[in-house]
C-alpha cells in the first residue's frame, strides 16, 4: 500500500514538475514576444498623458475633441493600468513560490521526492515578472510614475508656454 502511495506521489510530482516548466516556457515566450510592445504602451501613454493635459488646458480646442480625447486617454489608461496590475500580480505570485515550497515539511519527503522538491526550488529561484522593455517592472508602482512624469513634463510645457 505504501508502494502504491509512493509511486502516485512520483506520478503527482512529475506532473507538477512539466506544469511548472509549462508555466514557465509561456511566461518566457509572452515576454518575448511583448517587451517592446509593453515599452510602447508604458512611453506611449506617457506622451499621450502629456500632449492631452497641454490640449486640454487649451483655449483653441473644442469641447467635443476634448470629450473625444478623454475617452481615448480613458481607454489607455484602463489598459496600461491592467497590465501593470496583471504583471504585479503575475510577480507576486511567483516570488511567494519559494516561500510556499519552504513552508511544506519537505524534512518528511522521501529521497525521490526530494529531488523534485530540489527541482522545483531551483526553477522558482528567479520570480517571474513582466518588463517594459527590460527596463521597467510592470507594476502599479510603474503606472504610478508613467503618470507623474507625463504630468510633470505637462506642467512644464505649459509653463514654457505661458512665458
Amino acid at each position: 500500500d505504501n508502494k502504491e502511495f509512493r509511486k502516485a506521489l512520483n506520478v503527482c510530482m512529475k506532473h507538477s514538475i512539466k506544469h511548472h516548466q509549462l508555466i514557465i516556457r509561456i511566461l518566457y515566450d509572452f515576454k518575448s514576444a511583448n517587451h517592446l510592445a509593453l515599452f510602447w504602451l508604458i512611453g506611449g501613454l506617457t506622451f499621450l498623458l502629456c500632449m492631452s493635459s497641454v490640449l486640454f488646458t487649451g483655449d483653441d480646442v473644442s469641447l467635443i475633441s476634448k470629450a473625444t480625447f478623454v475617452f481615448f486617454i480613458s481607454s489607455e489608461l484602463m489598459a496600461t493600468f491592467l497590465v501593470c496590475m496583471y504583471g504585479e500580480h503575475l510577480a507576486g505570485m511567483s516570488s511567494s513560490l519559494p516561500w510556499d515550497l519552504y513552508n511544506t515539511e519537505w524534512y518528511h519527503f522521501s529521497e525521490e521526492l526530494l529531488i523534485y522538491y530540489r527541482m522545483l526550488a531551483m526553477r522558482c529561484t528567479r520570480p517571474g515578472q513582466l518588463t517594459a522593455g527590460g527596463f521597467s517592472k510592470m507594476s502599479r508602482k510603474t503606472f504610478l510614475e508613467v503618470l507623474k512624469t507625463a504630468f510633470s513634463y505637462a506642467n512644464l510645457l505649459q509653463a514654457s508656454k505661458q512665458k
